[in-house]
Parts: structure tokens; C-alpha cells; sequence
């Protein structure tokens, strides 16, 4: 969803029969001026690992509003760092992880 600033309100008057805005300056919402800022990248390793499962991210992601056709609230996931190649499984509880 885009977010219409200042100039697009004022264009939007010009054009329209609605004169709402005219003659009043808008505050900037601070989630936008906050979206509008640049992202600092993550600082990326140099090098891959050479042996494959040398290296392993994981992580968890619930408790999930919808349940899976299962029953499942949660998901845990795994990605190889030599391969790139990832793993989901889905989980009913947080304590099934270990």
C-alpha cells in the first residue's frame, strides 16, 4: 500500500472538487519517514563453508493464528550454509523444537 505524501495531497486538490487540504501543511507520520530510511545490510561472511551440514542456521517462527490442516502452530526451519538448501518442519508446540 502507498502512502500519499504532502506533494500528492496538493496535486489531488489541484485536479479534485475536494479543497481540503488547501492552504494546510501535513505533519509526517513517523512510520513513514521511518520506512523511508535505508536499511543497514547484514555484514555477509567472506566465504562459504567447504564441508557440507559445516554449518547450520535455524530458527523458529509461532505461535501461528491458523493451525495447519494438522493441528501444527509453529515451524522451525534449518538452512545449510554450503548448499543453501532448506528444511521446514512444522510443530503443534514450541517444546517439540529440541
Amino acid at each position: 500500500m502507498d502512502l500519499i505524501n504532502e506533494k500528492g495531497l496538493k496535486i489531488l486538490t489541484k485536479e479534485s472538487p475536494i479543497s481540503l487540504f488547501e492552504g494546510k501543511t501535513l505533519n509526517p507520520c513517523k512510520y513513514y519517514l521511518f520506512d523511508k530510511h535505508h536499511k543497514a545490510s547484514f555484514h555477509k561472511h567472506l566465504k562459504k563453508k567447504e564441508n557440507n551440514l559445516e554449518l547450520i542456521y535455524a530458527d523458529v517462527c509461532g505461535a501461528i493464528e491458523a493451525e495447519s490442516l494438522y493441528g501444527d502452530r509453529y515451524l522451525v526451519t534449518f538452512i545449510n550454509d554450503t548448499s543453501l538448501k532448506p528444511w521446514v518442519y512444522m510443530l503443534k508446540a514450541k517444546i517439540q523444537v529440541f
